[in-house]
């Protein structure tokens, strides 16, 4: 068993740890009480074995699709076969029976051939399955854009830059009558107020700059995780 922290895992994937983050909460992963990820877990294991698959070229849909077809024609065959060895033991200990009418032997194998057919498409679309509900993700992202539910990257920026100036702006005229008050209470002098003034602004300029970048992490982190999910639903 191994285990695997977000970051080792991510590494191991060739993803960043954003993604691993948002495969946790979309239930596409799993993560005990220690928030390790162990990848003997059915879900965790075929996650991994699909994501290195793809990070070395291959086309694991594709490849484990026609699997499970050979998969099925190998057991459709199979089966006919010891239906055939357990129909010639028959006929061997028994009375020949009376023989068919011909109509009766096509119906008979056309039946049968259609079982397999059916087995077959059935694993086909169980396939397919997980592509559609990506397509279906897609379509509904596209119509909540149209809508206006979804905001644009670069009008979020614009809407983050404008709303920061006006915090400060605010925040400096709160301070600067904070000041003033507090030196006509206590008497200080202008000189003294234009230092303390400075240091004021000092302080919170570099707040400010700290807040800003922040929260600029923040937005990059949350264009990342969304550009990657989008981006899963348009390749599918």
């Amino acid at each position: 068993m191994a285990l695997f922290s977000r970051k080792e895992f991510a590494e191991l994937l060739g993803i960043s740890p954003a993604h691993v983050t948002m495969y946790l909460k979309r239930n596409k992963l799993q993560q005990d009480d220690d928030n390790k990820i162990d990848d003997t877990i059915p879900i965790n294991a075929d996650f991994k074995k699909r994501l290195l698959a793809k990070k070395n070229g291959e086309k694991p849909e594709k490849k484990e699709r026609q699997q499970v077809i050979t998969k099925v024609k190998y057991v459709v065959l199979e089966d006919k076969r010891k239906q055939s060895q357990q129909q010639q033991q028959q006929s061997q200990s028994e009375p020949e029976p009376e023989q068919q009418p011909v109509e009766q032997i096509k119906i008979k194998r056309k039946s049968d051939k259609n079982i397999g057919i059916y087995d077959i498409e059935l694993e086909i679309k169980r396939a397919d399955l997980e592509k559609k509900e990506q397509e279906i993700e897609l379509n509904d992202w596209k119509i909540k854009k149209i809508s206006g539910e979804v905001i644009p990257t670069d009008m979020v920026q614009i809407v983050f830059n404008q709303h920061c100036k006006s915090i400060t702006t605010a925040f400096h005229q709160g301070v600067d009558n904070f000041i003033i008050e507090f030196a006509k209470k206590h008497e200080i002098d202008r000189n003294e107020i234009a230092k303390i003034r400075l240091t004021f602004i000092d302080i919170i300029n570099q707040a400010i700059l700290d807040s800003i970048k922040e929260s600029k992490n923040a937005i990059s982190n949350i264009i990342e995780e969304y550009s990657m999910k989008r981006g899963v639903g348009e390749k599918a």
